[in-house]
């Protein structure tokens, strides 16, 4: 990834015809390289997606203040991870400023003590790490939770750590969705890191920084490198990118679906490839 400058201080974007400043590059480039470890680290991870999208983050000082709470904690006790941050801490969530994209970003939550249910249950999950305790993510429609790897007790991090059993999820989902759906068993499970980065993408692209189209393109950037995403994922994103006129990353997000894609399927989403890419012309 060549740093070939602009009079505007910018570097090619990597996907072809793009122009984004050449320190976001980087950014994008660290963030890519952490998520696609064989075990990426949900904490270094989380703080590099927030560095990418505004000011840089102390990356160590994130790790810091994860430490000093884990080391709080009991080891091994699931319900002392909860009652330390939820009681003796104080996070919560912020039921006034849900939308604030500053809720979910893991340095913000962690200097402000409130975040989304999402953002909350990524700083449990790596305090519980810390104290020996092993914390799945849980990707319920609706309401994020988290869940004793052990036990399998949930905890809901935005209701004050509230601890659950799969009759209380379903309760929880029920409310939030009035009888509209039902929860699948299988939305219940544990879901791996790039899982829930897509789904704090998903969250910021929605918000305010998605109307700004040069925000958008960061977001988009970062999402589109996560391993793992589906053909349909990756030509949504393909369409978002071709709506801001980006269309070289268009392409490369439309190609990565025709990688995943076989027969009628993959013939669309090569035609789709081939008419963003047209447009770089």
């Amino acid at each position: 990834m060549g740093h070939s400058r602009t009079r505007n201080d910018e570097v090619l974007d990597p996907d072809g015809d793009d122009s984004v400043p050449f320190w976001l590059v980087d950014r994008i480039a660290a963030f890519a390289a952490a998520v696609n470890k064989e075990a990426p680290a949900l904490d270094r991870t989380a703080a590099l997606l927030a560095s990418a999208v505004r000011p840089p983050v102390d990356i160590d000082d994130v790790m810091q203040q994860l430490d000093v709470l884990g080391s709080e904690c009991v080891p091994g006790d699931f319900a002392d991870v909860c009652s330390v941050l939820f009681r003796r801490a104080a996070f919560r969530g912020d039921v006034a400023r849900y939308n604030d994209p500053e809720n979910s970003f893991i340095d913000a939550v962690l200097e402000r003590r409130v975040g989304i249910p999402i953002s909350l249950s990524i700083v449990t999950i790596e305090v519980g790490r810390r104290a020996g305790v092993a914390i799945d993510p849980i990707s319920m429609p609706g309401h994020f939770l988290v869940q004793d790897h052990a036990s399998k007790v949930f905890c809901d991090p935005f209701h004050g750590g509230e601890l659950l059993d799969e009759a209380g999820c379903r309760r929880r989902h029920d409310a939030l969705f009035g009888g509209r759906r039902v929860l699948r068993e299988q939305e219940l499970v544990p879901v791996s890191v790039p899982a829930v980065l897509a789904r704090v993408l998903n969250n910021l692209e929605q918000s305010r920084l998605g109307s700004d189209p040069v925000r958008l393109g960061v977001l988009l950037s970062l999402h589109a490198v996560l391993p793992g995403l589906p053909a349909g994922e990756h030509l949504a994103l393909a369409a978002r990118f071709a709506a801001i006129g980006r269309f070289g990353a268009a392409g490369a997000a439309a190609q990565r679906a025709v990688a995943v894609l076989d027969g009628d399927e993959r013939l669309v989403a090569e035609r789709a490839a081939g008419q963003y890419w047209a447009c770089t012309n």
